[in-house]
């Protein structure tokens, strides 16, 4: 499974009611797994650190990262959202293809975390 198909195989929608009418809420996608046991935070929405920015896209070309288990490629800091922390930390706007290439590096996404590490 590659990132695209990670990213649509996770997607819930939920509408939900407001005074103004109703909404339609993207909710947060489960940290994935990798075949080494590496998690991370794959996500992709509106707002967050991706494109396009709009919920249910049929193709993102760069998505946010966040809080991996294991460090993240050196050359990734040029995408991190301040700190440079390799564990602990945010990455906007990465090219899917980087995502894929590093995720394959840990064995291919095999599903969900168990749980928030």
């Amino acid at each position: 499974m590659n990132t695209k198909e990670w990213l649509d195989s996770t997607l819930e929608m939920e509408e939900i009611m407001l005074p103004s009418g109703p909404y339609i809420l993207q909710h947060v996608r489960p940290r994935l797994r990798c075949a080494d046991g590496m998690t991370v935070s794959v996500q992709a929405g509106k707002y967050l650190y991706c494109v396009p920015r709009m919920d249910a896209a049929k193709h993102y070309s760069e998505v946010e990262v966040g809080f991996p288990s294991e460090p993240v490629p050196a050359h990734w800091i040029k995408w991190a959202d301040g700190d440079d922390n390799e564990t602990c930390g945010v990455w906007g706007y990465v090219p899917i293809e980087e995502v894929d290439a590093w995720l394959v590096a840990h064995g291919g996404i095999v599903g969900k975390a168990e749980s928030d590490d």
